[in-house]
């Protein structure tokens, strides 16, 4: 199977080509949805965080801001900020710079308000939206593809059936299939490459989540209630 794609410097391929406005507080986010309302080509993401959270928090976000900043389905990012928040413009900006895409930033208390940053972000979205127009898309094969997969619900026995089960029945091969659900996690280890039918007693149970927990630690809520009551249970599991 083949499809057309646009292949970043970086290697990997995205199916579309879009200028990123990126707020990387909620304070920003009017400014980042203006931008990209007024240049074709531009799509703008906010969020509700940035501001008033913890250490770990903001690191979290500062770091799911990189991963989007990175995403291959991204021309080109621009960064919009206040000035005062608790996320890492400069680690944001290194990251996307890292990928080999342009990347600029702008703060709305060093432009002076809303309505500069505004009319200056259009400017630079235009140019970049101008650039990105000049890449064509070119013949890629399913090896490029990166699957994501949405979990509809969580219950005590999802990540370990019904998301495993998912994630086996996919035929991309060696490709990445990510969970956006962390809970979701539990079952999909410790055989990521390789299908196969495995009857897990409540010690083996135990495990599992132990493992998300260490590999997923800080969080703001426990797993081990979780762990607890499934232990208690022997499941069939499709580890992938």
């Amino acid at each position: 199977m083949n499809f057309l794609g646009y292949r970043r410097s970086d290697g990997r391929v995205g199916t579309r080509n879009y200028v990123g406005i990126i707020s990387t507080v909620v304070c920003a986010n009017e400014v980042a949805k203006g931008i990209a309302d007024q240049v074709s080509g531009a799509v703008a993401f906010t969020h509700q965080q940035g501001c008033c959270q913890t250490s770990p928090d903001l690191i979290r976000v500062t770091d799911t801001l990189c991963g989007l900043g990175c995403n291959p389905n991204l021309a080109a990012v621009l960064l919009i900020g206040l000035g005062c928040e608790g996320t890492e413009m400069p680690a944001v900006q290194k990251a996307v710079a890292t990928c080999g895409k342009p990347v600029q930033t702008l703060f709305i208390q060093e432009m002076g308000g809303a309505a500069k940053t505004t009319a200056k972000g259009v400017l630079i979205a235009q140019e970049m939206a101008i650039q990105a127009s000049r890449i064509k898309p070119q013949e890629c094969d399913a090896g490029d593809i990166v699957l994501g997969l949405k979990c509809g619900s969580s219950d005590t026995t999802s990540g370990l059936a019904a998301t495993a089960c998912c994630t086996a029945g996919i035929s991309v091969p060696s490709q990445p299939r990510p969970i956006n659900n962390t809970p979701a996690r539990l079952g999909l280890q410790p055989s990521p490459h390789k299908v196969s039918v495995t009857r897990l007693r409540s010690g083996d149970v135990w495990q599992h989540p132990c493992w998300w927990v260490n590999a997923t630690a800080p969080l703001t809520w426990s797993a081990i209630p979780f762990a607890t009551s499934l232990a208690q249970t022997t499941v069939e599991m499709i580890p992938t």
